[in-house]
């Protein structure tokens, strides 16, 4: 994330912020550098599988699914290439309150 956006939003680096899209969220820890442009953020694919049962390879890889805030159908259907829209998903990046399991407005 850039640094004027987390300044704005009041988001320090590691912490944790919740990633919402129209049809998903993840979770993932801040990452504040001047490499993003501001209004935009960036999330490395990981797998997700942390909690996946009998999953003894998968369970090993780190990293939130980022496929959770993309969406599916034909309505997802990026119009000009024919594909999935797996990138340039608009979110809100919400602050997480470290004693709730709910993200703080911000």
């Amino acid at each position: 994330m850039n640094p004027e956006d987390a300044q704005r939003l009041g988001l320090s680096e590691g912490q944790l912020a919740r990633i919402e899209s129209k049809v998903g969220s993840v979770i993932a820890p801040i990452v504040i550098t001047d490499d993003i442009m501001p209004r935009s953020v960036a999330l490395p694919h990981g797998w997700g599988h942390q909690s996946a049962a009998g999953l003894s390879v998968a369970s090993q890889t780190s990293g939130v699914n980022v496929n959770l805030l993309a969406a599916d159908g034909p309505e997802a259907i990026e119009p000009l290439s024919g594909m999935a829209q797996l990138t340039g998903i608009v979110v809100r990046v919400s602050g997480m309150d470290t004693t709730s399991p709910h993200p703080a407005r911000i």
